[in-house]
């Protein structure tokens, strides 16, 4: 993905990745966390009832082991 100006990119950062910026100027950008339908440590965290409601989709087959705090360190870290 190729970030282009005046464009906006999205992208599910929940896959392994990386980013350059190979600009001059300051590089913004707005992080949105959004529910993993497939994190069950997040499911775990709506209680049973709520589980029992919204069952796990078959695509996510086990689920993934979720998390409560970032997976990369520093990665929530203020600059």
């Amino acid at each position: 993905v190729a970030w282009q100006e005046g464009k906006v990119v999205i992208f599910d950062d929940t896959y392994m990745h990386k980013v350059q910026h190979r600009g001059d100027l300051a590089r913004y950008v707005l992080v949105a966390w959004f529910c993993h339908p497939c994190d069950t440590g997040w499911r775990e965290e709506q209680g049973k009832e709520w589980q029992e409601q919204n069952p796990l989709p078959p695509w996510c087959g086990e689920g993934g082991p979720g998390y409560s705090q970032p997976p990369v360190p520093g990665y929530s870290d203020p600059y």
